[in-house]
């Protein structure tokens, strides 16, 4: 079990559930595997035979148009799980954003563990309802937040998903590019730096490089954001 003891996602949205032997089953059946930068891991209208869990790095869940604009609607960090679908095709690709190291799981074969082990099953019907929220959430944004408001809410995002995965230290990650915030949040890259500008000169956060942020006062920043409250924390079953 040293690989799993040792994996960022063993905390994450499935691994995090499960019992030593019941973790040792999804490890037996899983294929580790480590991507470069820049290549889809799930290829959009590619068959829908696979279930993935990210061990290590970023990437991100995106659709294009015919025309090649592109629309993020989720970044993945480590322990997120992700291409599971009930659809024959991937609606949708994911696209490493940095190197990457995930476990490959056969549809089939989680479908068959899920059937078999409650707590795999309460877990993923937890984080689907999650992904539900983060949808409906994304559509708020879009539609009724500012230009500001959605790049304060994004900051607390970042903030929040890398207090869960134990941050060691003040400083949050930025580990997307101006581009793929400007993706996800239905911005222009100058209409984030903008933002990113002012929320520093009001004393918000601090930017002491182009891949790190320091948030100064987070009552304010989700304030502004329009963020009422942060998840609330999964309870083990009673």
């Amino acid at each position: 079990m040293s690989a799993c003891a040792q994996c960022l996602a063993r905390q994450g949205t499935l691994c995090g559930a499960l019992d030593e032997e019941t973790r040792a089953r999804l490890l037996a059946m899983a294929h580790a595997e480590e991507h470069a930068a820049g290549r889809w891991l799930v290829q959009p209208g590619a068959a829908a035979d696979a279930v993935f869990i990210l061990r290590a790095g970023h990437a991100h869940v995106a659709r294009l148009t015919h025309e090649g604009k592109r629309q993020i609607l989720a970044f993945l960090f480590p322990g997120d799980f992700f291409a599971f679908t009930y659809e024959q095709r991937y609606a949708y690709g994911a696209w490493a954003a940095t190197d990457v190291a995930l476990c490959r799981l056969a549809r089939h074969q989680l479908e068959g563990l899920v059937t078999t082990t409650p707590a795999l099953e309460r877990r993923i019907r937890v984080q689907v309802t999650r992904q539900l929220d983060s949808v409906q959430e994304l559509v708020f944004t879009l539609g009724r937040k500012t230009a500001l408001e959605r790049v304060a809410s994004f900051l607390w995002y970042l903030d929040y998903r890398q207090r869960k995965l134990g941050r060691p230290g003040a400083m949050t990650d930025i580990p997307m590019s101006r581009a793929d915030i400007a993706d996800f949040l239905g911005l222009t890259s100058e209409s984030v730096s903008r933002a990113l500008t002012r929320l520093r000169s009001e004393g918000l956060i601090s930017l002491p490089a182009a891949d790190q942020v320091g948030i100064l006062d987070m009552p304010r920043l989700r304030s502004i954001g329009v963020v009422e409250a942060e998840p609330v924390p999964e309870q083990p079953p009673g």
